[in-house]
């Protein structure tokens, strides 16, 4: 468990990556992680009318975060959505394929990756993405 530094931390990041988005055709999200060394790494959608050919945040993120440091672990991935403004009642999860790029970045490093997900009403934490 990291600390309400860090949680915040990472909270505080979510609306910074919310401005920073490309996504005309769908709403907001947002996907932070927290890497072993401490660095706070940012990622949003990147949507492009020609779907599917855009990223989810998640990836953009897990994707920077493999190119800028490659040997290091990423330790957390927060997740949230919002919608005219305003975060998703429940929180969402992420797609296939992001679980896929996750699942493989655990088992690149053999670290588990814990991956919380932020809402309206309610936050949720899991562990490894199966």
């Amino acid at each position: 468990m990291h600390s309400p530094y860090r949680q915040t931390q990472i909270r505080f990041r979510r609306p910074q990556c919310a401005r920073n988005k490309h996504d005309p055709v769908i709403q907001s999200a947002v996907g932070v992680l927290r890497l072993e060394n401490g660095e706070i790494i940012r990622g949003n959608n990147q949507e492009n009318a020609a779907y599917p050919s855009g990223l989810c945040a998640e990836r953009v993120a897990l994707f920077y975060a493999n190119s800028k440091f490659p040997d290091k672990k990423v330790k957390t991935i927060a997740i949230s959505a919002s919608s005219n403004g305003k975060f998703t009642k429940f929180p969402v999860g992420p797609c296939g394929s992001c679980r896929q790029v996750i699942l493989e970045t655990e088992n690149r490093f053999k670290n588990p990756i814990k991956i919380i997900m932020y809402s309206e009403r309610k936050n949720t934490g899991c562990g490894r993405c199966k």
